[in-house]
């Protein structure tokens, strides 16, 4: 759990679970106006395993409906290296099925620092599942 432990430095950070067939919507408490980075965890074998770390923001002004927005509404490759999912549809859906994931975590902070750079700094140390394709 290093990764989240890496989050503990920023004062304004959270977390929250989403199971298939919820409304991620619904589920994400990371906040609609400000940028940062997240961490995407799938549960397997009652273990968190990171899968995935992005980003929120566009230079100095946070993307329209900050984090929020972009875990909901965000493309996520998923492992695949053509691949394009939003969360929340029914293709993403199938395909979080087909890996055998039935629950993720996602761990969010707000940074002091460009959220792309944090985002290259855990990258460089950690290669998460759906980065390596």
């Amino acid at each position: 759990m290093k990764y989240k432990k890496y989050l503990e430095q920023y004062e304004d950070r959270g977390h929250f679970s989403f199971k298939l067939n919820q409304d991620l919507n619904d589920e994400c408490n990371a906040p609609k106006d400000k940028g940062g980075v997240y961490l995407i965890y799938k549960i397997q074998d009652s273990k968190e395993v990171l899968i995935y770390i992005g980003h929120s923001k566009i230079e100095s002004k946070p993307r329209k409906g900050g984090l929020h927005a972009k875990i909901v509404k965000g493309h996520h490759s998923l492992g695949k290296p053509d691949g394009e999912f939003i969360l929340t549809t029914p293709a993403a859906q199938e395909e979080m099925k087909n890996q055998g994931i039935e629950e993720i975590v996602i761990y969010w902070a707000v940074t002091d620092k460009p959220p792309n750079d944090v985002k290259q700094e855990l990258l460089k140390k950690y290669k998460p599942d759906w980065h390596r394709q």
